[in-house]
C-alpha cells in the first residue's frame, strides 16, 4: 500500500466512525436485554427445559437451541443473540461495501478520487480493506462489550472468553465476505438496486441455511448458503471456529474480489 492509497485508507475509515459507533451503542443496549433476558429464563429453567426436550431436534437445530440453553449463557446468545445478530449484520456489512465504492460512483464524488495519484485497482482495494476494517472493528467492539456484560452481570458463575472470541470472530470473517460482495454488487448495479439486491439475497441465505437442517430437506441446499460456512453449532458446543469452512468463506471472498476489480477497471467513469 503506497503513501496515497494510506492516506485513502486513514480517510475513509475515520469517516465511518459514526457508524461503528452506532452499531455499537445499540448493540451493546440489546446485550442488556439479552443479559436481563437470561437472567429471568434461568430461574425457571428446570420448566422450560422440558419444553423444549419435548420440541423435535430438527426445530432445536434449526434455532440453534442446544439441552444447556437456558443454563450456560453462552448456549443462550448461540440461540437467540447470535442469530439475530447474524442477520442484521449480514446486511449492514452488504450496505457498507456497497457505499465504499458504489456510492461514490452515484453521488460523482468517484472523479475526486481518481484524479489523484491512485490507479483504479488501488482505489478499489483500499476501499475493500476499509470496509472490512470496519466490520471487523464493530464485530470486536461488540463481542468486547458483550463478554464483559455478561461475565459482571448473568446469573452463571463464570463465563467463557473462548466463546465470545469464536463468535464475534468467525462474524467478523462473514461480515468482510459479504462487504466484499456488497462492494462488488455496488459497480455493477446503482446503490439504490445493490443495497436491495443485496439484502434480499442475504435474507434468502439466511434462511435457507436455517431450512436446509430440517428433515426432507436436501443436505445441498443449506451449503449454498453464505451462512452454512460460519459452523454457529460448532462455536455453540466447542467454543472454536471451524477452519474448513472459513477457508471456504475466503476462497468466496477473493471470487467477489477478482469481479468487482475486473468490472470497476473496465467501468465507463467520467472525470
Amino acid at each position: 500500500m503506497n503513501k496515497h492509497s494510506l492516506t485513502l485508507f486513514r480517510q475513509q475509515f475515520a469517516s465511518h466512525y459514526k457508524t461503528i459507533l452506532l452499531w455499537t451503542v445499540v448493540w451493546s443496549l440489546l446485550a442488556l436485554l439479552f443479559v436481563s433476558v437470561f437472567n429471568d429464563l434461568s430461574k425457571t429453567a428446570a420448566q422450560s427445559i422440558r419444553l423444549y426436550q419435548s420440541l423435535p431436534p430438527a426445530i432445536l437445530n434449526t434455532f440453534n437451541i442446544s439441552s444447556d440453553y437456558l443454563t450456560k449463557s453462552e448456549k443462550f446468545l448461540s440461540g437467540q443473540f447470535l442469530t439475530i445478530y447474524l442477520l442484521a449484520g449480514g446486511v449492514f456489512s452488504v450496505f457498507i461495501g456497497v457505499g465504499s465504492v458504489g456510492g461514490k460512483l452515484d453521488n460523482a464524488t468517484i472523479a475526486t478520487f481518481l484524479t489523484k495519484p491512485i490507479s483504479r485497482v488501488s482505489f478499489y482495494i483500499t476501499e475493500l480493506l476499509t470496509s472490512a476494517a470496519t466490520m471487523l472493528t464493530v464485530s470486536a467492539t461488540v463481542g468486547i462489550i458483550m463478554y464483559g456484560l455478561f461475565a459482571t452481570l448473568a446469573n452463571q458463575p463464570s463465563v467463557s472468553a473462548q466463546y465470545f472470541v469464536a463468535a464475534f470472530l468467525g462474524s467478523g470473517c462473514l461480515f468482510v465476505t459479504l462487504a466484499i460482495f456488497g462492494q462488488a454488487l455496488g459497480t455493477l448495479l446503482n446503490r439504490t438496486h445493490a443495497q436491495a439486491v443485496g439484502a434480499a439475497l442475504v435474507v434468502f441465505s439466511f434462511f435457507v441455511n436455517g431450512l436446509g437442517s430440517l428433515a426432507g430437506v436436501p443436505a445441498w441446499l443449506q451449503k449454498v448458503s453464505i451462512f452454512y460456512y460460519l459452523d454457529t453449532t460448532q462455536i455453540r458446543d466447542l467454543y472454536s471456529l471451524n477452519g474448513g469452512r472459513l477457508w471456504v468463506l475466503g476462497v468466496v471472498s477473493l471470487v467477489f474480489l477478482v469481479i468487482g476489480t475486473l468490472w470497476f477497471r473496465r467501468k465507463d467513469i467520467y472525470i
